[in-house]
C-alpha cells in the first residue's frame, strides 16, 4: 500500500494553527492589562503631591505624578502598585481590577529614622548611643551660598561647635573648635569626606552645598574613637550624593547668589583728631610728664602746667604733619579709608541622574569675593564628579568620588614693621591724612607718631601678591556582598594640594618709615596623602538580638615638600618685571621635604536587644612614624550604652512621648599633630644666613645664625660651612591621649514634632605634646618635643527644635541650641612652664 502526503496543504495548516495560538495568547495578555488613574495626596494636609514615584511592583514600569498629583499607568489586573516619595512612608496597593485610586501618603518621623554615617559604617539616628549631631542640610544650603563656605554655615547650628572667621575673602575659618580647647597644640578637627580623612579644612570649605547628602559631627570620644590618634579634637563626617531616591531620575540644578558684605556694624568707635589730643594730654599729666615733649609736634596744648590740679584750656591740632606743607593734618577715619563694600557672586551648576543600579553626578561652581578690605580679592573654580554602578545583581558595587578646586586670593598684608593692616586701621593716628596735597600717601613724620605705615598704602603696594591653591580630593572604591549582610569594602583615597605664593615687596616711601630695597619671594608646597582602607562588616539577628560587626585596616602615607626662593634688587617695579631672573641683588633658595605614615587596625561591635537596650564596643590600634621607637603604637578603646525608654511596655499608653533615650559613653582618643619629625634629632646646614631666612621677621635680618667660619682667620673667600643642631631627639615621645565620659538624653514629643537632646561631658587630656623654649645658655639644639601638661575640660550642650505642617501644606520649623564648656590646665611640669608665662 502506498501513502501520499500533500506537503503544501500541511504547511498551510501549520501556519493557520500558529496564528490561532498567537492570537489567543495576545488576546489573553491584552485582556490582563488595564489603565489605572488616580491622585496622590498628603494624608495630613490633604494637598496633592507632584513628583511621587508610581511603580508596578516587580517591573521597571513606572511614572511620576504631575503638578496636580495625578497619574496614569497601564498595569496588569493583578498588579501591585507602589508609591514612594522622599520623607514619606512608601505604600503598596493591590489593584484587583480597580481603575481609579486615591492614595494618601503619610510623612515619616524623618529626623529619627534617617540613616547617618558614624565611622566606617552607618546607623539609624534613633539607635545612636554616642554624642553625634546631625546637620539639617536644608537650613545651611542657602546660608552657604552667600559666603561660598559650607563650614561657616554650620556656626550656630550645632551645639558645642564654634567657628571663628579669619576675615579673608576666601571665607576661610581661623579656628574650628568642637567642645572647646582640648590641647595646647593643634585644635583642628578631623574631616572625613566620603570616607577619606583630611586635616585640611579648605577641602570641606570648597564643597558646593548642592552636592552634600549629609554632615555629622562626632563630638565625644566614644563616638570618634574609631578614628584613634587623629580624633582628639572631634570628627566632622561629610557624605556627598551618590544615589537617587524614588526610582530613576534625571536632575539639572542651577543656583546663583549675589551678596553684599560690609564690616560697618563691627567697626570700633574711634576718637577724632581733637579728642585724641585731649586723651594724650590727660595720659601725660597723669604720669607727670610734659605732653608737649611727647606730642608737641602734633598738638599745641594750652593748660596751666599744674600736675597736682591740671586744667586744660584748649588743644589745637598743628596744621602740618611733621612740618611738611604738602601733608596737612587730617581727621582720618582709617577704618572707613581701609575698608570697602564687598560683593560675593556664587554660581553652582549640577547635573545628576541614575537609578538603583547606576548613578552619576557632575557639579561645577564658581565663586568670586571682591573682599571688604581694599585691594583684596578671592575667586575659586570647583568641580565634582561622583559615579557608581552595580554588577552581578547588585552584589558588586564600583564607584568613584572626586572633587577639584582652584583658587586665587590676595589677602590682608603687613607693613614694614610686620603689623597687619586691619590692626593699623584702628591704631594709626587720625591726624595723618590718607593723601597729601601732592597725591602721595600720608605717613608718620615728626615726633609723637608710631613707626607704622599707612594701611591703604600697604594694601596697594601688595596688590600683586597672590596665593594660588589647587586641590584634588576623592577616592575609588569597591563593595562586594560576599553573602547576605556580609560586605567587604576597599577604598583608595587621595588628598592632594599644590600651594603657590607670590610675595612682592616694592620700595616704600611713607613719611619717616621707608623701605629702600625691593624683593620677590616665591614659595611652593606640594602635599599629598594616600589612604588605603579595607573593612568587613556583618549584620545579623538572633531572636530579639541584632548584631553589627565591623573590622578593618587602614594605611595612610603623607608626603610634603616645599621650595622657597627670594631675590632682591629690581630696577623696574612693575608686576611683569618681578621675576627671579630680573633681580640684580642677593638671591637665596631653600627647601624641605617630610613625610609620615600611619598604620591602623580597628573593630566595632554594636548590639541591640528588642529595640530597647543598645550597646557598642570600639577599639583602634594606631602605629605612627611621628612617635619615638619606644612608644610608636597606641590603643584607643570606647564603649557606650543606650536605653530606649519609649519602647518599654510601661510607656505604651503615653502617646505624647514618641522618643526617650538615655545614653552613656566612655572613650579614649589621641593626638599626633606634632609634625613629621618630632622625635628625631635634627641638624641643618647653614652657610651664613640670618634668622630671617628661616623665620621671616623684621628684626631677624640682623641676627646671623650661620655656621661659616675660617679656622685660619683669613675671613675671605668661600668659607667652610658646618651643621647646626636645631632639635634634640626624644625616643620616648608618646601619644597625647584624651579620656572622655559623656552622659546624654534624647527626647521627642507629639510624634516628634518637638525634639531635643541634652549632653554633659567631662574629659581629661594628658601627655600633651609641647616644645618648650630652652635658655640660650644651655646651648644650641636643645629644643625638644616632650609630653608635658594635663588639661581638664567639662561642659554641657542642649538643643531643641519644633516643626509642623499646616493644613494648607506650609511647613515651618524653629530650632535653638545652647552650650558651655570650661577648660583648665591641671598639671604643668617644671620643664615646660617657661612656655607659659604667668
Amino acid at each position: 500500500m502506498k501513502t501520499c502526503y500533500n506537503f503544501k496543504l500541511w504547511a498551510a495548516y501549520r501556519k493557520l494553527i500558529l496564528l490561532l495560538v498567537l492570537g489567543i495568547l495576545t488576546s489573553g495578555v491584552s485582556a490582563q492589562k488595564i489603565s489605572v488613574t488616580g491622585t496622590v495626596k498628603d494624608e495630613k494636609a490633604g494637598i496633592s503631591m507632584p513628583g511621587v514615584t508610581v511603580m508596578e511592583k516587580g517591573t521597571t514600569n513606572g511614572v511620576l505624578t504631575d503638578n496636580l498629583g495625578k497619574f496614569t499607568i497601564s498595569v496588569l489586573k493583578s498588579a501591585t502598585i507602589s508609591f514612594s516619595y522622599v520623607g514619606y512612608a512608601s505604600q503598596e496597593v493591590q489593584i484587583n481590577g480597580r481603575t481609579n485610586l486615591t492614595i494618601m501618603l503619610q510623612e515619616k518621623a524623618q529626623s529619627l529614622n534617617e540613616v547617618i554615617v558614624v565611622g566606617y559604617s552607618s546607623q539609624k539616628k534613633v539607635d545612636v548611643t554616642g554624642a553625634i549631631s546631625v546637620v539639617e542640610m536644608k537650613k545651611i544650603a542657602t546660608q552657604s551660598l552667600s559666603s561660598g563656605n559650607v563650614m561657616q554655615a554650620l556656626q550656630g547650628n550645632i551645639p558645642g561647635l564654634y567657628i571663628e572667621k579669619s576675615g579673608n575673602p576666601s571665607g576661610a575659618s581661623a579656628s574650628v573648635l568642637i567642645r572647646g580647647v582640648n590641647t595646647l597644640g593643634d585644635t583642628h578637627p578631623l574631616y572625613i569626606i566620603d570616607g577619606v580623612p583630611t586635616t585640611r579644612p579648605e577641602v570641606f570649605a570648597s564643597l558646593n552645598p548642592s552636592t552634600i547628602e549629609s554632615i555629622q559631627v562626632l563630638k565625644d570620644a566614644s563616638a570618634s574613637s574609631i578614628y584613634g590618634s587623629r580624633a582628639a579634637n572631634g570628627v566632622i563626617i561629610v557624605t556627598t550624593k551618590t544615589s537617587t531616591k524614588g526610582g530613576a531620575k534625571f536632575n539639572i540644578t542651577y543656583n546663583t547668589n549675589i551678596s553684599i558684605l560690609s564690616e560697618k556694624a563691627e567697626r570700633y568707635k574711634m576718637l577724632s583728631s581733637l579728642e585724641r589730643g585731649k586723651v594724650l594730654w590727660q595720659a601725660s599729666v597723669n604720669d607727670h610728664t610734659d605732653p608737649t615733649a611727647g606730642y608737641g609736634d602734633i598738638y599745641t596744648f594750652n593748660w596751666n602746667h599744674d600736675y597736682n590740679n591740671p586744667i586744660l584750656s584748649s588743644v589745637t591740632v598743628n596744621p602740618y604733619v611733621g612740618g611738611d606743607k604738602n601733608m596737612p593734618a587730617g581727621n582720618t577715619d582709617w577704618q572707613a579709608a581701609t575698608y570697602k563694600t564687598g560683593y560675593v557672586t556664587n554660581n553652582d551648576f549640577t547635573v545628576s541622574g541614575g537609578s538603583d543600579d547606576a548613578f552619576v553626578l557632575a557639579n561645577f561652581g564658581y565663586i568670586k569675593n571682591t573682599g571688604i578690605l581694599k585691594y583684596t580679592n578671592y575667586d575659586r573654580y570647583s568641580g565634582k564628579l561622583n559615579a557608581n554602578f552595580k554588577l552581578f545583581n547588585g552584589r558588586l558595587k564600583l564607584g568613584v568620588n572626586s572633587q577639584f578646586s582652584n583658587s586665587n586670593e590676595t589677602n590682608a598684608c603687613q607693613d614694614i614693621g610686620s603689623a597687619w593692616t586691619p590692626g593699623l586701621a584702628i591704631s594709626l593716628a587720625p591726624t595723618i591724612p590718607l593723601y597729601g596735597l601732592n597725591g602721595i600717601y600720608g605717613g608718620p613724620e615728626g615726633g609723637g607718631y608710631s613707626d607704622r605705615n599707612n594701611p591703604v598704602l600697604m594694601q596697594y603696594a601688595n596688590r600683586w601678591d597672590n596665593t594660588a591653591n589647587t586641590g584634588i580630593f576623592g577616592n575609588a572604591y569597591a563593595e562586594f556582598k560576599i553573602i547576605d549582610n556580609l560586605i567587604f569594602r576597599s577604598s583608595v583615597g587621595l588628598d592632594y594640594n599644590a600651594y603657590n605664593q607670590k610675595n612682592i615687596e616694592p620700595t616704600i616711601s611713607n613719611g619717616s618709615v621707608n623701605r629702600t630695597d625691593n624683593s620677590l619671594t616665591l614659595s611652593t608646597t606640594n602635599y599629598s596623602s594616600l589612604t588605603f582602607t579595607n573593612t568587613l562588616s556583618y549584620n545579623f539577628k538572633l531572636g530579639k538580638s541584632k548584631f553589627e560587626i565591623l573590622a578593618g585596616t587602614e594605611a595612610i602615607n603623607t608626603t610634603s615638600n616645599s621650595v622657597i626662593s627670594t631675590a632682591h634688587g629690581f630696577s623696574v617695579e612693575t608686576e611683569a618685571y618681578f621675576v627671579l631672573g630680573a633681580a640684580s641683588g642677593q638671591r637665596t633658595t631653600d627647601g624641605s621635604a617630610t613625610g609620615s605614615s600611619l598604620l591602623s587596625q580597628f573593630g566595632k561591635i554594636g548590639y541591640n536587644f528588642n529595640d530597647k537596650y543598645l550597646a557598642s564596643v570600639t577599639v583602634r590600634r594606631d602605629g605612627s612614624s611621628r612617635f619615638g621607637t619606644n612608644n610608636q603604637y597606641g590603643i584607643f578603646p570606647a564603649a557606650t550604652l543606650g536605653w530606649k525608654i519609649n519602647n518599654e511596655s510601661f510607656m505604651k499608653d503615653i502617646s505624647e512621648i514618641s522618643n526617650l533615650k538615655l545614653r552613656v559613653g566612655y572613650g579614649e582618643v589621641g593626638n599626633q599633630s606634632i609634625g613629621d619629625v618630632a622625635h628625631y634629632g635634627l641638624f641643618q646646614s647653614r652657610y651664613g644666613p640670618s634668622s630671617n631666612t628661616y623665620i621671616p621677621d623684621f628684626f631677624g635680618q640682623y641676627y646671623n645664625i650661620g655656621t661659616a667660619y675660617d679656622i685660619n682667620g683669613a675671613n675671605t673667600g668661600t668659607l667652610p660651612s658646618g651643621f647646626v643642631s636645631i632639635q634634640a631627639a626624644n625616643a620616648s615621645l608618646k601619644w597625647e591621649t584624651t579620656k572622655e565620659t559623656n552622659l546624654g538624653i534624647d527626647f521627642g514629643f507629639l510624634n516628634n514634632k518637638l525634639i531635643g537632646s541634652f549632653d554633659y561631658f567631662t574629659r581629661t587630656t594628658d601627655n600633651i605634646l609641647i616644645q618648650p623654649p630652652v635658655a640660650s645658655a644651655v646651648g644650641e639644639g636643645q629644643l625638644q618635643w616632650v609630653n608635658g601638661a594635663t588639661k581638664d575640660n567639662r561642659g554641657w550642650e542642649f538643643s531643641l527644635a519644633y516643626s509642623d505642617k499646616l493644613e494648607n501644606g506650609l511647613s515651618y520649623g524653629i530650632s535653638t541650641n545652647f552650650g558651655a564648656s570650661k577648660d583648665k590646665i591641671t598639671k604643668l611640669p617644671e620643664e615646660v612652664r617657661s612656655a607659659y608665662a604667668g
